[in-house]
Formats: C-alpha cells, sequence, structure tokens
C-alpha cells in the first residue's frame, strides 16, 4: 500500500508569487488612475473647476472729484476717509488761465456795452435831428421855387438864387446823409449786441464753470485713499484731488475659463474674507472677459483670463468689508453660506440622523401602541372564555 504524502498548511511557491504580482499590479494600476484623475482635475482648474471658488475685490461706484480746467490746489477741507454729503464743499483750485480769460472777457464785455451805449446815443441824436432836417430841407425848396418865379420876373438876382440853391443842395444832402447813418447805425448796433450777448454767455458760463475754483462733492459716500496735496498740480487730463466711494459694496469676482459648472444669475454665493464669511448673490454675469490680476496669477500657469461676475453683498455685516479687499466668491452648500463643505456634510449628516431617530421613535412607540392594544384585547378575550367557561 502506497504511503499517503505528508500534509503542509504552507502556500505552494509559485501560488504565493503570483498573488503578489498580482497585488502589485492592481496597486500600479490604483497609483496610475489617481494620477490620472489628479492631473486631470489639476487641468481642469482643480476645486474651482467643479465648483465655484473666484477671486475678487470689493468695490463700490467711484465718483472722481476732478476740475474741468487746469489748475493748482490752494485749499483742501477733507481726509482720507472722510464721510462726505452731496454738495460738501471738498477743495479749492486756483487756475490762472481761467481767471485771464474771465478778465479778458469781462474787458470785452465792458468794451461792447460802451460801443452799444455809444451807438445808441448817436442813434438817438439822428432820430431826433431828422425831422427838423427834413423841414429844413422843404423850406429852403420852397424859398428856391420863389426865388426862381421872382428872377423870371426879374425882382431876383441871380446870385441869390445861387445862394439858395447851394443851400438846398446842402440841405437835401444833409438829410440824406443823416438816413444812410441812421440805417448804418442800426446795422453795426445790431451786431455790436449780438457780440455783447456772446461775450456775456462765455463769461457765466465759464464763471459757472470755474466758481472761483471751489469744487463740491458731487455725492454722497466716503472719501478715499488719496487726496491731492495743497500746492499739486492738476491738468484736465483727469487728475482728481480725491475719489468718492458711494453706494453699497459690491464684489467684482474674476471666475477662471476651466470652470465647468454653470452660473446663472441670482445664486447664492458666499463671500470669504479671512475670518469670517458673508451671504451674496450674483448680481449679474458681465458680457466680458478679462486677465486676472497679477496677484491671482498662479506662477506655474500661463496668464489666464476670467469671466467678470458682480456679486451684491446681503449679509447685514457687508460694512466689514473694506474697498479694495481681497476675497474669495464660493458656492454655498446649504442656506446658510456661512457654513464650508464640512460643516455642510455635518449639517446634512445630523439633519438625516435626526431625521432617522424621529423616525426610529415614532415606529417604536407606533410599535408600542400596537403591543399595547394587541395585550389589552388578549386580555378582553380570555375575561369572555373565562366568563363562558364558567
Amino acid at each position: 500500500m502506497a504511503e499517503n504524502p505528508p500534509k503542509t498548511t504552507e502556500p505552494l511557491s509559485a501560488s504565493r508569487l503570483s498573488w503578489t504580482r498580482l497585488r502589485r499590479l492592481l496597486l500600479n494600476c490604483g497609483l496610475l488612475v489617481c494620477a490620472v484623475g489628479g492631473t486631470v482635475f489639476y487641468v481642469n482648474g482643480g476645486v474651482s473647476g467643479i465648483m465655484l471658488h473666484a477671486d475678487g475685490f470689493v468695490l463700490r461706484e467711484r465718483v472722481a472729484i476732478a476740475p474741468t480746467f487746469e489748475g493748482r490746489v490752494a485749499e483742501v477741507f477733507v481726509r482720507p476717509g472722510d464721510h462726505v454729503e452731496e454738495g460738501q464743499k471738498i477743495a479749492v483750485v486756483k487756475s490762472v488761465a481761467i481767471s485771464r480769460s474771465l478778465a479778458d472777457l469781462a474787458a470785452e464785455k465792458a468794451r461792447l456795452m460802451g460801443k452799444v451805449t455809444e451807438l445808441q446815443a448817436r442813434r438817438q441824436v439822428i432820430t431826433d435831428t431828422l425831422p427838423f432836417a427834413k423841414s429844413s430841407a422843404t423850406q429852403t425848396a420852397v424859398y428856391l421855387n420863389d426865388l426862381n418865379h421872382a428872377r423870371t420876373e426879374g425882382l431876383a438876382v441871380d446870385k441869390s438864387l445861387q445862394e439858395m440853391t447851394t443851400a438846398a443842395l446842402v440841405a437835401f444832402e444833409h438829410v440824406a446823409s443823416l438816413k444812410a447813418e441812421l440805417g448804418s447805425l442800426s446795422a453795426e448796433l445790431e451786431a455790436d449786441q449780438i457780440a455783447l450777448g456772446q461775450a456775456a454767455s462765455a463769461y457765466d458760463e465759464l464763471s459757472t464753470t470755474y466758481a472761483n475754483g471751489v469744487l463740491y462733492a458731487p455725492a454722497s459716500g466716503d472719501i478715499g485713499a488719496s487726496v491731492a496735496p495743497i500746492g499739486q498740480a492738476l491738468s484736465a487730463a483727469g487728475t482728481s484731488v480725491a475719489d468718492i466711494f458711494t453706494g453699497q459694496s459690491f464684489v467684482l469676482a474674476y471666475v477662471r475659463d476651466a470652470y465647468l459648472a454653470s452660473l446663472s444669475e441670482g445664486a447664492a454665493v458666499g463671500v470669504v474674507t479671512r475670518n469670517e464669511t458673508l451671504s451674496g448673490l450674483i448680481d449679474r454675469i458681465l458680457p466680458l472677459t478679462e486677465a486676472l490680476p497679477s496677484d491671482f496669477q498662479t506662477p506655474n500657469r500661463t496668464v489666464e483670463r476670467g469671466r467678470l461676475v458682480r456679486v451684491v453683498l446681503t449679509d447685514p455685516n457687508h460694512h466689514r468689508l473694506a474697498i479694495g479687499q481681497r476675497v474669495k466668491v464660493r458656492t454655498c452648500f446649504v442656506a446658510d453660506c456661512h457654513a464650508g463643505v464640512l460643516d455642510a456634510a455635518l449639517e446634512q449628516t445630523r439633519t438625516e440622523l435626526t431625521q432617522l431617530v424621529e423616525a426610529a421613535l415614532s415606529i417604536g412607540l407606533d410599535a408600542r401602541h400596537s403591543l399595547s392594544e394587541f395585550s389589552s384585547s388578549a386580555g378582553r378575550v380570555k375575561l369572555s372564555w373565562s366568563a363562558a367557561s364558567t
């Protein structure tokens, strides 16, 4: 009878080697899948490619206080951070060129007014003199006619007739000269009155624009961090004395092009600062893109562009955000935008557990109530059988 081979509990070396290779292969495949997935995830923007995670600045409507002329700052009545009301005096900017122009226009107005007054007086004199000149010419013509009749009868000499003829000619020439001068004066007076009106209008407009160099606040708000010092020269190219930031703060966010999910106006978002999160809404998705600011660019990426999104702050603590402050705009995971991913998951888990416990308690109470009713029914049946047996 053949002997049985000895039994052993150790696995064969070939089997052990096969399982080792299989585990190694599976591990390598898993690492390869993770590497490819991580690369794809990184190329598509990482976390910001799946959910909103954009960079932004806190802004307000900016109103520049700047003169429309060249000048030099003479007085400043505000400091950075001051709150001003509409119409409040901000600064005084003196302009030598504007003052000279106003003086020239004032002198031209005075000259034209004097000339118009002189022409009006001369016209009045001619208007008053012309009837007498006409009467004198008519009377001279009558005398000349009488002399002509007297000469035909031999009662007048030629010398008298010649003198009267000259006098009549002078009288009629004087009347004609007065009429011509009256028409010329009327035309010149009208032209000078038009020029005077234009000079006066230019003076008033320039004087109103200059307003002695006083600049007023066009809107209520807060003065920015930069205020022109006394003595600074301002040009008409847009140099401002100060800026007023008015209205409610908003966030201008740069959403990278790698963002995959869709954006919608009115969606709730969270505005994250260093120490808190405020609630906001996407007010408008602007129809343009712009290169991200340098401090938003990642050194190991090419220069990126971002879609601009305007976010209004609905949180009552929005006044805590400073103008120009850098913030993050991210997706809200629950109704409360103050909760992050972990907080949202914990909140959701707590809600689900609460519902499960309440359901279990409800089921337990129902089962206990059913068992109690069953026991009561069984007791009544037992009593009925006992009564029937007796």
